[in-house]
């Protein structure tokens, strides 16, 4: 087109020069139809190039729309067994987690909605806000996300695998898968050395418990243990053992017993990692070997152990004698201190009785001793009393007629958990005669928990009326030892009981109780009871072997609070009056 219409304005232009018009001839229509001719395929070009940029982004979006007409993924909800953390860990992490495109939020939902059973009481106290979701989520991975555990989980269902006697295709089947199916997962953990694993898992399952638990110990959080590792301590403690108060290893009995033989203390085999480090003379030797430790009084030694914080008992690391397991005592008196800590008390303790002095200064230790209770006559009408104490005076002693002696009544503190969580260290009567725990109103103010209303009442001697508040569950641990909680339900009253001991104590005529740790060191001054602790938790914290003094000297219980010190008691000469008292109250519905 453009040709022949160039043919067309060259015609013209011959026409007017033949012609000899005045009118300029020229090729100014030519210019102006490419000019436009050239503005119309631009133009063109442009529909063309957008027309294909519209179909081409619409095609991925006809793609998306199929993507999401599929069935949507359900994902496994979990239940706290690690067996099925791996799995659920990472469907959860690449199709919920690292999404950018699904906000805090909705994740936190999804998760929790995916917690089941043991798993829901991480969560528990997070408030589930979407603040929180990170906090959430790293606290489940730093629990389940454990190759120790999980490697201990494969290797006991692979030691566990119970043969088959009758050959099977099904039998067979299920070996191959459960077999593959654990090896698999064993070799995924990508352990640095699964053969050093495999053989410390094997020799780790062949020692005593305690032994187990101090190897445990002496490890760092995240530190995966050897087989090499693991014979060095137990190399190291049989050195231990052979050396101070634990079984020699060269012992023999008719009957073996490994489990007796292996006791030794939690905190005592920790420290035998390490070498010997005397306190002393700074030599590598345990301090009971060092000849200028042997060569100073039994007072002296006493005093440098207690000055370091080493046990009284196997002279060893630092740990308390409550938390001391050797069962080796002393020589000389028989009371749980090492030998070369024995000196005789300077103040011979006097006495009244007919027992000789070796009997005075010498404790006895029974296993169960035995205690005659005053029979109650209980009608069908109180068949709910409960005895909240009982305080008896001196006419109540073996010796009615001394004024010298007083009856302890068992006292213990411990740290109860306030409603932050923040412990409180409360003094308590310990008391196997009383069905309910008791607190008081000043101490709740304390601790500061909610009550919940009861209808229960307290009615006692004399049908005399006492108030109850309301009833409120609390915690308490041992102040020796956080980890032995225990939780309780208690009834709220305005007071129980006037101070104990009623009067002072004269520890000085109690040398034998000195080295124990005691459950309430203030036993012998008189101070406010905070509660009662009943038979519904006594039981449960009473253990080993009571240390018994004479008839005028009280008796030490072991319990997992520390010792209980009860019964009669010698009392400082004051002008203090001796108080009795005995209060049986009855808890009506």
């Amino acid at each position: 087109m453009k040709l022949d219409f160039g043919t067309v304005i060259d015609e013209i232009n011959a026409i007017e020069i033949d012609s000899e018009a005045s009118r300029p001839t020229g090729y100014t229509p030519l210019d102006t139809v490419e000019e436009m001719y050239g503005n119309i395929m631009y133009y063109n070009s442009l529909i063309k190039v957008a027309s294909i940029s519209t179909q081409s982004s619409s095609q991925p979006q006809t793609k998306s729309d199929n993507f999401i007409r599929l069935q949507p993924l359900e994902l496994p909800s979990f239940n706290g067994n690690i067996q099925d953390w791996p799995m659920f860990y990472n469907l959860f992490k690449i199709n919920v987690h690292d999404r950018t495109d699904v906000p805090k939020s909705h994740k936190l939902q999804h998760l929790l909605s995916k917690l089941t059973g043991k798993a829901c009481s991480i969560a528990s106290g997070i408030p589930p806000v979407e603040e929180n979701y990170d906090v959430l989520f790293q606290a489940l991975i730093s629990k389940y996300e454990d190759k120790r555990n999980l490697a201990n989980h494969y290797l006991e269902t692979l030691f566990n695998f119970k043969p088959w006697k009758v050959e099977s295709h099904q039998q067979l089947q299920h070996f191959v898968d459960q077999f593959g199916s654990t090896v698999a997962a064993l070799k995924a953990l990508d352990l640095d050395d699964l053969q050093e694993y495999l053989l410390f898992y094997i020799g780790n399952q062949k020692l005593d418990p305690q032994t187990r638990k101090a190897f445990e110990s002496s490890l760092t959080q995240n530190e995966m243990p050897t087989f090499t590792s693991l014979l060095k301590f137990a190399d190291s403690q049989a050195k231990i053992l052979s050396r101070v108060g634990g079984v020699s290893s060269f012992q023999t009995s008719s009957s073996s017993r490994p489990a007796v033989s292996n006791r030794v203390s939690h905190s005592f085999v920790t420290s035998a990692t390490r070498s010997y480090n005397c306190i002393i003379c700074n030599e590598d030797h345990p301090v009971f070997r060092c000849s200028r430790f042997l060569n100073m009084k039994p007072e002296d030694r006493y005093s440098l152990v207690k000055k370091h914080q080493y046990c009284v008992n196997c002279l060893g690391g630092k740990h308390r004698l409550f938390d001391c397991c050797s069962k080796k005592v002393c020589n000389k008196c028989k009371l749980k201190h090492n030998t070369l800590l024995h000196f005789e008390s300077s103040q011979k303790v006097s006495t009244s009785t007919n027992y000789s002095t070796s009997q005075v200064n010498r404790p006895v230790y029974r296993e169960s001793p035995s205690v005659v209770l005053p029979q109650v006559n209980n009608s069908a009408n109180n068949s709910n009393s409960v005895a909240m104490c009982s305080q008896a005076g001196p006419e109540v002693l073996v010796n009615q007629n001394s004024s010298t002696n007083t009856v302890l009544l068992g006292t213990v503190k411990v740290n109860v958990l306030d409603n932050q969580g923040v412990p409180h260290l409360l003094r308590f009567l310990l008391d196997n005669g009383s069905m309910s725990n008791i607190i008081t109103k000043d101490t709740l103010g304390i601790i500061n928990l909610p009550t919940k209303p009861t209808t229960t009442s307290l009615t006692g001697l004399g049908s005399a009326s006492n108030s109850v508040y309301g009833q409120v569950s609390f915690t308490f641990s041992s102040q020796f030892d956080f980890r032995a909680k225990y939780s309780v339900q208690a009834l709220v009253v305005d007071k129980i009981v006037d101070k104990l001991p009623t009067q002072t104590i004269d520890s000085s005529q109690l040398k034998y109780l000195q080295y124990l740790s005691l459950a309430d060191d203030d036993f012998t001054t008189p101070g406010p009871i905070c509660g009662i602790l009943g038979s519904s938790v006594y039981p449960y914290l009473v253990i080993g072997t009571s240390i018994h003094g004479t008839f005028d000297q009280p008796v030490a219980v072991n319990t997992r609070l520390g010792h209980v010190i009860m019964g009669n008691a010698p009392v400082l000469q004051s002008n203090e009056v001796s108080r009795r008292s005995c209060q049986i109250l009855s808890a009506s519905l």
